[in-house]
């Protein structure tokens, strides 16, 4: 991990990213774009760039927020889970399994795994045992694999804005698809916008892509029902399942050349 800015800007510009320049270091939101809510990261700390998965960790210096960021992301993230496993048919398979190295027993090209645990406690490893350790718990996350394709379903949502800096919105969600274990590993592939996507954007899935999907996170510390939020469950699994497929279908070559994605959707 560094905050050196002087490497970060000549790393990011090594590796490329969407503004095809030097990337800088941005500011926090909570739950939305909001000028008068935002967070600066910490300063003269560790925990900004990630040398080895080229991802930014951006963390704020506020023990509530986190806290009750963290609780309500823990319980989403357990029911988003349980809805993969049991209504979609998601594998659970371990860690070995999730980085390739021990064959899945089970596997099939049609089958949907996730790894469970990983991303359950939020932690990086690269802070463990650090002096920043107390703030490493805000990362979750879900990873899920499907025809040797990795992808994630985050609980916050980074984006490259007009200056070529990095941000991030706590409590949004964002998709990622990589061949590789790391979505940054060969390239820098936040959005250059905070708002949503569509799924014709999707067409630009070549070896990594993140993708803003439309379903808004609940608010933090709101009381909502059962219902509400077994009906919001749905809808962002029902988002992240098309994402997966439209990936599917656009990096198996399953359509010519001159594809239009607006036939992939129809085929879903």
């Amino acid at each position: 991990m560094t905050n050196d800015k002087n490497v970060i800007a000549q790393l990011t510009k090594e590796i490329g990213n969407k503004k095809n320049k030097e990337l800088g270091i941005g500011k926090i939101y909570i739950s939305k774009v909001d000028d008068k809510n935002e967070f600066k990261p910490y300063k003269d700390v560790d925990n900004i760039f990630d040398e080895g998965s080229h991802n930014f960790h951006l963390v704020l210096q506020d023990e509530q927020i986190l806290n009750n960021y963290c609780n309500h992301t823990r319980e989403i993230r357990n029911k988003i889970v349980e809805e993969l496993k049991k209504e979609n048919g998601f594998k659970t398979i371990n860690s070995n399994e999730y980085k390739k190295t021990a064959p899945i027993k089970d596997y099939g090209e049609e089958k949907k795994y996730i790894y469970e645990n990983g991303g359950k406690k939020g932690n990086l490893r690269a802070l463990q045992n650090t002096k920043y350790s107390e703030q490493n718990y805000i990362f979750r996350y879900i990873p899920c694999m499907k025809n040797g394709i990795y992808y994630n379903l985050n609980f916050m949502r980074f984006y490259i804005d007009r200056e070529a800096n990095v941000n991030v919105i706590y409590n949004s969600y964002q998709f990622d698809a990589s061949l590789s274990r790391y979505t940054n590993q060969n390239y820098i592939g936040y959005p250059t916008r905070y708002t949503k996507h569509t799924v014709n954007e999707l067409k630009e899935f070549t070896h990594n892509i993140f993708f803003n999907p439309g379903t808004n996170c609940l608010e933090i510390g709101k009381e909502y029902g059962e219902d509400d939020i077994d009906k919001h469950v749905k809808e962002i699994v029902e988002e992240f399942l098309q994402f997966i497929e439209i990936c599917e279908k656009l990096r198996n070559d399953k359509l010519k050349p001159d594809f239009r994605c607006e036939k992939i959707i129809n085929e879903i």
